[in-house]
């Protein structure tokens, strides 16, 4: 589970990333390329282009979702993987610490 902190950043973002793509708007582009002298044809054209570019470029929240889904397996992994290690020097650890106090009392006796 996330922190509240990410979680509401992450939730920013998305409400960010969905608003750019709303934001954009190809007509009122294209007019405006046609007022300071661009022919109507080739401002529609470019506004299209544009619009493909944004819409190609902007984060999503399903792209959001997946890369939050991949970090959080590759934590989970990385978890996973210190936990054993932990585990291992402990049982070490333990091992040593029994093999020592058994020797200390076989020299007491």
């Amino acid at each position: 589970m996330l922190p509240p902190k990410v979680g509401e950043l992450i939730n920013t973002i998305k409400e960010q990333a969905v608003m750019v793509a709303i934001v954009f708007d190809t007509l009122t582009y294209a007019k405006k390329l046609q007022k300071v002298g661009v022919p109507k044809e080739q401002a529609e054209t470019h506004a299209q282009l544009i619009s493909e570019v944004v819409i190609n470029k902007i984060v999503t929240p399903r792209y959001l979702d997946t890369k939050i889904n991949q970090v959080n397996a590759k934590i989970d992994i990385k978890i996973a993987e210190l936990r054993a290690e932990l585990i291992r020097w402990v049982l070490g650890a333990a091992i040593a610490q029994t093999s020592i106090v058994l020797s200390c009392l076989k020299l007491i006796h």
